[in-house]
């Protein structure tokens, strides 16, 4: 009786393909298979918008959050390329009253399993994870992906995406670009892909059906409560000026308070008697 061998993987490249291929080899499957495979090789969901951001290293904190407020975020996931980072970043979205989980492989399993599990039943609205959190792991109706850093590895841009956009419905995707390794990952992500990713114009809010964004002043609230913000130039001035009244404030015992007054025609006509000609002790 003749059998039909079906194989089922959800990469049918690399690892998965090395696998068919060594069955084969030894005489497991049939001799010349026919591959079927649902969408091209690293294709991105049609359900998925995706937008560019431009920021800066010092601003990216700062954009995220303001990027978070004006979008109708059901849940995110926020991916980071650095566990150290992850747990930086968790903080300071926790500082400014977000609710949010950390993912990432250094964690115990029960720890990541008790992580997902609130962020599973909307304790939390936001995960932020390393790429442990790209492959497998469905989350229904998940509404936003944010690359915070933007992937080394364009296969992992895929992957981290395609948690949005499931099943028929729809998804927004944003990726931060901060320098110029950014954009150089960014121009691999786009060769990949084949398409040009669209870049978010504007500073805050964003418009839902397109990849501009309506330009709005930073609240007051906001910049009180940034814990990223540089310095200003009249800050520094400001500074400048308080230290140098400090120092001109400051006496040293015996000194006094202005220069003496050397006006007249001798030293007795005046209050400053050089040191030479005090009498000193033997």
């Amino acid at each position: 009786m003749d059998k039909k061998i079906v194989f089922i993987t959800g990469v049918s490249r690399g690892i998965g393909l090395e696998i068919a291929k060594c069955f084969l080899n030894d005489g497991y499957f049939v001799i010349n298979p026919k591959i079927i495979e649902v969408s091209p090789e690293y294709s991105t969901a049609e359900t998925v918008e995706q937008f560019i951001c431009t920021s800066s290293p010092r601003k990216k904190r700062d954009d995220l959050r303001q990027l978070i407020r004006d979008e109708n975020v059901t849940n995110a996931f926020i991916f980071c390329n650095r566990k150290r980072d992850i747990a930086t970043l968790k903080q300071s979205l926790e500082r400014h009253g977000m609710d949010v989980e950390c993912l990432h492989g250094d964690m115990s399993q029960s720890a990541r399993n008790a992580a997902l599990k609130r962020f599973k039943d909307n304790e939390v609205r936001l995960l932020v994870a390393s790429d442990v959190a790209a492959r497998g792991i469905d989350i229904a109706g998940l509404s936003h992906v944010f690359n915070f850093d933007i992937p080394h590895n364009p296969e992992d841009y895929v992957h981290r995406i395609g948690r949005t956009g499931r099943a028929g419905m729809s998804g927004r995707a944003f990726s931060f670009i901060a320098n110029e390794d950014d954009q150089s990952y960014l121009s691999a992500i786009e060769k990949l892909i084949g398409k040009t990713i669209p870049t978010l114009q504007g500073d805050s809010k964003t418009d839902k059906g397109s990849a501009k964004a309506s330009s709005q002043k930073p609240s007051a609230k906001t910049d009180a409560a940034s814990d990223d913000q540089a310095p200003t130039n009249d800050n520094k001035t400001a500074t400048r000026k308080a230290k140098g009244q400090r120092h001109q404030n400051r006496n040293v015992e015996g000194e006094r308070d202005q220069p003496p007054d050397c006006s007249g025609n001798s030293f007795r006509d005046t209050e400053h008697t050089p040191a030479f000609l005090l009498k000193h002790p033997a």
